[in-house]
């Protein structure tokens, strides 16, 4: 059984397979640093046991549809520097066991919301570069363990926290938002 698929730094190009959705088996899954260029197969977000998956620095496009929910046990996200938009954290809310989320340098839109503070086991959380508006939820005072934390090149409009954990970071985690 395949469970660790790492084809990172390699000559692959093109869409990426639907296949990939149908290898039930994968725990982990490496594709970045690839010229990979279409949407997301509908079918990838049924690995239920995926544990850490990387697909930054592609061409990747689209939203990302709600069936990412069933990512319920992954615990690294890496979805950084590619062309995806949505309203996705509001689609994403049963993964507690998520530890490292990157989703900057994308065109991902609306309201951060408070059902991100559910991510409790959260240590790096980078949101940079994207389309986000409206206040930092305060849901996330709730993140103990929060270690980096980036939302800079937003929309964003409230002032920052200053309760744990915000009270650890610098104004380089919230620059260039409107009211931060």
């Amino acid at each position: 059984m395949l469970g660790d698929l790492y084809l990172n730094e390699n000559l692959l190009s093109g869409p990426m397979s639907y296949c990939l959705g149908e290898i039930k088996s994968l725990r982990r899954v490496f594709l970045h640093l690839k010229n990979l260029k279409s949407t997301i197969p509908l079918s990838f977000w049924n690995l239920n046991d995926l544990l850490s998956l990387n697909l930054s620095s592609n061409s990747l496009r689209g939203d990302i549809p709600s069936q990412i929910r069933n990512l319920k046990v992954i615990i690294d996200l890496d979805l950084s520097w590619n062309q995806l938009s949505s309203d996705i954290l509001s689609s994403f809310s049963a993964a507690q066991s998520l530890v490292f989320l990157s989703l900057a340098h994308n065109t991902f839109r609306g309201h951060i919301p408070q059902s991100i503070g559910n991510f409790i086991s959260l240590e790096y959380l980078e949101l940079s570069h994207n389309d986000f508006s409206g206040t930092i939820p305060q849901s996330l005072v709730k993140l103990g363990g929060l270690n980096y934390f980036n939302m800079s090149f937003n929309r964003l409009e409230s002032e920052v926290p200053a309760s744990r954990p915000f009270a650890n970071f610098t104004a380089q985690s919230f620059f260039r938002n409107r009211g931060c």
